[in-house]
């Protein structure tokens, strides 16, 4: 269902075929025209009748405002259209409503006057919806179909003024397993200077566990565990924006999302959420943090932030966890010989040392994790203790060893024994995000960075805050009675309380069964059970395969990236995903072109990763001594960050559509940062470089991603990548509104927003191929 699309039309507009028109868009003509309407042959001609002046109105503004109290929404949405024109206009108004949705109100204002609006159902909707595309041969007005309808007509619409539909609507929310679904209308905003804004509180009586948006990055305010309020205000596409939500019930839930289409594998999206409730006992830890005090911190007041970061995560300690400060630059410095415990006396040590650390010297990054592994290792790995490292750092190693290579392999060797987890943070501009990936994930843990002008106390605050009380640890993953496929992300360890885990993944066959998850909590050995259904067809949640295919996008890049893999097989299918799903990678400027040759595809991605030093061997040394590089390299490790933490975003839950109308894919926002002129979010769009913004938008004005797939501009016709990729069989034709157009599109109801896409479309549909001709 989408909503969002909204559109003004003359009852017949046959004469619109002159001006497209987009669903979105109210199309009006000047007040004394007669509507354009078709004449029989007759034996005399009749005297031309003027043919109006269509004019598209464009959508100006739109509000989405509401609540969620537990299973019930209810939301206010205003919509403006505004007439620049110097002309007097009348219109009809059409817009969807959703089925199941009770309208409390709904008023329309033209200038200062109040107007009235009908509500059709659903079958008078649709003969409404099919003659008006008829007559006005549009088909982009075809996803306004399947709904009830909002039509009134527009009468006059004054010169420089607006159009404005107001209405309410309660509306009980779906529930699958514990997920409860939200789904928002966005419409497309027209023009530059155009508002939108969403603003949706939820309020439970239960704790709230998960509340995340699948298709677009939103900002959530938590204000406690049972208020939140969801908002979204930067462009994008007009598609629906989903906010998923669960509610505590005291033990770990398991909730799943399916999207199966005729004759493909299935997809699925399995949330597991651990209660919100941390009174449980946590699990005692030993942490100790190592602090980068090289000369270059003092630089943008980064030591100053690290000392107040580090004070307050010792505040989030227990008095049954163990801590330890290593502080290096040259020479390496440990507040203590042994772990403290973290008691109040322990934690007012630990603020003082912090008080006294001061930035000078080199980066002698090996000593100072030897001496940390050593102070967790003296600990003796207690039973039921987790060692954790938290390594905070802004530079390349210059003192000591220098080969980042040899560097890994000693420390993985060191941690063998000690088994702690790494949770590596690197700051500012010549961090070599390759070696703190690589540091991070060969120990298990996670990393971040922190770019110019970020805060260093938030993100050590956020990190310690995520790691500070896990529920389940040592976790692994057991499918029973069904057959789960390429399920990502790889390699959870760990679960945290009030951090849920998404797994997403594919099934080629419907099936029941279950999840068995095993693992460690502060009582002991974990076994949890929980049951599955895979279904065999299933139309809705069809963001689902854009979404999985990010997932394994990210873990493929990243596969590449860590190992230096020149295996064609992996980049291959990065290129072919890329290319179905409509997904920015380092290979997409080329999969425009109908006829892309793979092997020069490949070479531009190895000359993307070469140039943000992503290659083992491939970064520079730096120039400038022991603060750190400069000049080009400096570029390559911001560019490198930028392109780890999308990356981590893709691999993550976040993911959210890209700018400028990108192609409505997923490259995710929570990835800000270090967005230039040759890239988004560390991706450059062409390995020449430079002009990257252009390039995004010549993307977006040939590539659309509509529901699952992703269409090409090929000509005057739009291509489904998935006929591309199947190697472009024969196509049944079916001609442009004709009989069995309508047919095709009441058979099977997913084909509307592919087909709204113009005159021309060739997709793949349960396995064969159909082409939209004109007669």
């Amino acid at each position: 269902m989408n909503f969002a699309r909204i559109a003004l039309a003359a009852a017949f507009l046959a004469a619109s075929a002159a001006v497209p028109a987009r669903a979105q868009r109210l199309i009006a003509w000047p007040i004394g025209m007669p509507r354009p309407i078709f004449f029989p042959p007759r034996p005399m001609p009749m005297p031309p009748i003027p043919r109006p002046d269509m004019v598209p109105l464009p959508l100006k503004e739109q509000k989405v405002e509401g609540s969620v109290k537990m299973q019930v929404a209810q939301l206010w949405i205003e919509t403006v259209f505004r007439n620049d024109s110097s002309r007097r206009l009348e219109g009809e108004i059409l817009m969807p409503i959703p089925g199941d949705a009770v309208i409390d109100k709904m008023e329309m204002k033209v200038g200062d006057k109040l107007m009235k609006a009908e509500l059709l159902d659903a079958a008078a909707a649709r003969t409404t919806y099919e003659n008006i595309v008829r007559q006005m041969r549009d088909p982009a007005l075809l996803e306004l179909q399947g709904e009830r309808l909002v039509r009134a007509r527009v009468f006059p619409i004054e010169p420089n003024s607006s159009v404005t539909l107001r209405f309410n609507y309660t509306q009980i929310l779906p529930k699958a397993g514990a997920l409860y679904s939200l789904k928002l209308p966005l419409a497309r905003i027209d023009g530059s200077g155009g508002n939108r804004s969403v603003k949706v509180g939820f309020e439970s009586q239960a704790p709230m566990r998960l509340l995340y948006s699948p298709t677009h990055s939103v900002d959530i305010d938590r204000q406690g565990d049972k208020k939140a309020t969801v908002g979204y205000k930067t462009g994008g596409p007009e598609s629906e924006l989903v906010v998923l939500y669960s509610l505590d019930e005291g033990k770990m839930s398991s909730s799943i999302l399916t999207h199966r289409e005729a004759g493909e594998d299935g997809f699925f999206m399995l949330s597991l959420s651990p209660s919100v409730k941390t009174d449980a006992k946590s699990q005692p830890k030993d942490i100790v943090f190592v602090v980068d005090r090289s000369g270059s911190m003092e630089d943008d007041g980064k030591m100053e932030q690290a000392r107040k970061a580090l004070k307050s995560t010792l505040n989030r300690l227990t008095a049954e966890d163990r801590f330890g400060i290593v502080d290096f630059a040259t020479g390496v410095e440990s507040m203590s010989e042994s772990l403290l415990a973290a008691d109040e006396a322990g934690k007012n040590r630990g603020r003082r040392y912090a008080d006294k650390i001061e930035a000078s010297g080199g980066t002698n990054i090996k000593e100072a994790l030897d001496t940390a592994l050593d102070l967790l290792g003296k600990g003796g790995a207690a039973a039921g203790r987790m060692p954790m490292l938290v390594f905070l750092t802004d530079g390349l190693p210059t003192v000591g060893e220098t080969n980042t290579d040899e560097l890994l392999r000693a420390v993985h060797g060191r941690n063998k024994a000690v088994k702690a987890r790494f949770f590596c943070l690197g700051a500012g501009k010549d961090v070599n995000s390759l070696f703190i990936d690589k540091l991070a994930e060969g120990q298990r843990g996670s990393r971040d960075y922190v770019l110019p002008g970020e805060d260093i106390e938030v993100k050590v605050g956020q990190m310690v805050d995520r790691i500070a009380k896990p529920a389940i640890t040592d976790v692994s993953f057991e499918w029973n009675g069904v057959e789960a496929a390429q399920v990502y992300p790889k390699g959870v360890t760990d679960i945290y309380f009030g951090d849920p885990v998404l797994l997403v993944g594919r099934y080629p066959k419907e099936g029941k069964g279950s999840l068995v998850l095993t693992g460690k909590n502060a009582a002991g050995n974990v076994r949890q059970e929980f049951p599955l259904a895979l279904p065999k067809e299933h139309a809705e949640d069809d963001y689902l395969p854009r979404l999985w295919a990010h997932r394994k996008v990210a873990h493929l890049l990243d596969e590449i990236r860590l190992t230096g893999s020149k295996n064609p097989e992996i980049v291959d299918e990065v290129i072919k995903l890329a290319k179905r799903y409509g997904i920015v990678t380092p290979y997409t400027s080329l999969l425009i072109a109908e006829d892309s040759d793979m092997a020069q595809l490949r070479d531009q991605g190895r000359v993307m990763f070469e140039r943000m030093g992503a290659d083992a061997g491939a970064l520079p040394a730096p120039e400038a001594g022991p603060q750190g590089g400069g000049g080009r390299f400096a570029v390559s490790a911001i560019r490198g960050q930028a392109f780890s933490r999308n990356l981590m975003a893709m691999k993550s839950a976040a993911a959210a559509p890209a700018p400028a109308e990108a192609m409505g894919s997923f490259a995710p926002g929570a990835a800000a940062g270090a967005a230039d002129a040759s890239g988004y979010y560390g991706f450059e769009i062409s390995a020449g470089g430079g002009g990257g913004e252009a390039k995004l938008k010549k993307l977006a004005s040939e590539m659309r991603s509509v529901g699952s797939k992703t269409f090409y501009k090929r000509g005057s016709a739009w291509v489904d990548g998935a006929y591309e990729l199947a190697g472009k069989p024969s196509a049944s034709s079916i001609v442009f509104l004709s009989d069995a157009y309508f047919e095709l599109m009441r058979r099977h109801p997913e084909t509307r927003s592919w087909l709204s896409l113009g005159r021309s479309v060739t997709f793949m549909l349960a396995g064969k191929a159909y082409r939209i001709v004109e007669k």
